[in-house]
């Protein structure tokens, strides 16, 4: 007796085999894609963030030679203050560094034009030595009035609002000649934020103005 045998399988496999033959190039092209998009938005993002129009800071740095005449010979300094502060009033520069501004009262003229303009100063003391060491003496700490005797002569000028302001002192001052050891300069630090979350430092300063070998090495300390 012979017997008829069933040789079809119970579960084909062809259709998953086929499904599975697609699969894997199909993944394979998407993570390709994704890969691709994302070296693009990452190339495009960074040519944007790092070529961004920079914002111009124009600034003049000016020696005021605020010297008193009647005591230092500052020529011609009642005519200089007032030609100053109408400079400033033009606008020309978005920051302004002035050296040897060394008398209360003209500083005081140079910021009510500055004020008029919407501009900001730093404030006289801002830019001198303190506290007072030498009280009740406390005009060889930064007199202002009649002579320049501990002051540093420095103020700032901005179109932005000065978020901050500091003012170190050096410790060498240069000989008693020519009123070097008597004057306190130093160098000051202003911070200014041009566009909103840029902040920049910016300094000034003023160092022993002649030429003799003291005054040089004092420079170089």
């Amino acid at each position: 007796m012979s017997a008829n045998m069933d040789t079809d399988p119970l579960i084909s496999t062809n259709r998953g085999r086929n499904k599975t033959k697609y699969l894997c190039p199909a993944l394979l092209g998407l993570g390709l894609t994704c890969l691709t998009t994302a070296i693009v938005v990452s190339f495009l993002s960074y040519e944007a963030s790092s070529y961004q129009e920079g914002v111009p800071i124009r600034i003049l740095s000016l020696n005021t030679w605020g010297m008193p005449y009647t005591i230092f010979g500052g020529l011609d300094k009642e005519i200089r203050m007032p030609a100053i502060a109408k400079m400033i009033k033009k606008k020309d520069f978005d920051v302004y560094f002035l050296e040897e501004l060394w008398m209360r009262p003209d500083h005081e003229k140079i910021r009510q034009a500055a004020a008029s303009m919407g501009y900001h100063m730093t404030s006289y003391n801002s830019m001198a030595q303190g506290p007072c060491p030498y009280l009740p003496l406390d005009f060889l700490c930064c007199d202002g009035g009649a002579t320049p005797s501990g002051c540093s002569g420095l103020a700032v000028v901005s179109k932005y609002p000065l978020k901050e302001i500091h003012f170190t002192i050096y410790n060498d001052h240069g000989p008693m000649s020519g009123g070097e050891k008597m004057a306190r300069k130093g160098f000051g630090r202003v911070l200014i934020e041009p566009v909103e979350n840029t902040t920049v430092d910016l300094f000034v300063t003023h160092t022993c103005a002649s030429d003799e070998p003291s005054d040089k090495m004092t420079r170089e300390s």
